[in-house]
Order: structure tokens, then sequence, then C-alpha cells
């Protein structure tokens, strides 16, 4: 999948026809591939292309998290958060690492505010 995405020129197509930046593919690939730091590269140039797009902003994020850059994660989380407050999959990534990082009172209090808003989500079941 790297190999066909790098003969797509960014110049001509930075975009798929959903509005996907082509270089959140390419993280996504390499990602994948485990190769954390080429993800990192090139879901940071998608953010350039598309700042406010949750996507490439929670690819972003789940590569610091998978890097263990807990700190640069959580402040992305944070901020989708704000963004998008009805997008609960990054803030369920933000609990685990609030549960894994912080006391017990603050990763309760973001669950119990995440259980109000989406109570049926699967994932709370593997917390």
């Amino acid at each position: 999948m790297v190999k066909e995405l790098a003969t797509v020129s960014n110049v001509l197509y930075p975009y798929d026809v959903t509005k996907q930046p082509v270089e959140y593919y390419t993280s996504m690939g390499y990602y994948r591939l485990r190769n954390l730091d080429e993800a990192l590269t090139h879901s940071l140039n998608a953010e350039r292309i598309s700042p406010y797009n949750p996507l490439v902003l929670h690819n972003t994020a789940g590569i610091y998290q998978s890097s263990k850059k807990y700190d640069k994660a959580t402040s992305y989380y944070r901020r989708m958060q704000k963004l998008f407050p009805n997008y609960i999959d990054p803030q369920i990534n933000l609990l685990i690492i609030y549960s894994e990082t912080l006391p017990f009172e603050k990763s309760k209090e973001l669950f119990d505010e995440l259980i109000k808003k989406d109570s049926l989500n699967p994932r709370f079941k593997s917390i």
C-alpha cells in the first residue's frame, strides 16, 4: 500500500474522492507496518493539509500513544474532545491513558462523563 501511495502526486491529488488527505492513508500504511516514525511524519503532513479532520487528528494521537508519548497523545485527545465532543472513540483512548498515568479520580471523572454520552459503546466492556 505504501509503495502505491508513493506514486500519487500530492500536488495534483492531495485528497481522495472523500476529501481524506492521501497522506493519511500513507500514515496508516506505515502504522500497520509498525514504522511509527514514518507514520507520524505522514500523519503530521496530513494534518497540515486538513487541520480539523477528526480522523487525521485521531491518527496522530494514536501514533503518539503507541509510541508511549502520552503527553502529546493527551494533548491531541483533549483538543479533539473540545472540537468534537460527541466523537467518543478518541475520548476512550484518553481514558485509557488517564487510567495508566493519572490518579483514579481523574479517570473515573472522564469515565462517568463518557458513560452519560454513550453507555452502549462496546469499547467500555474492555476497560
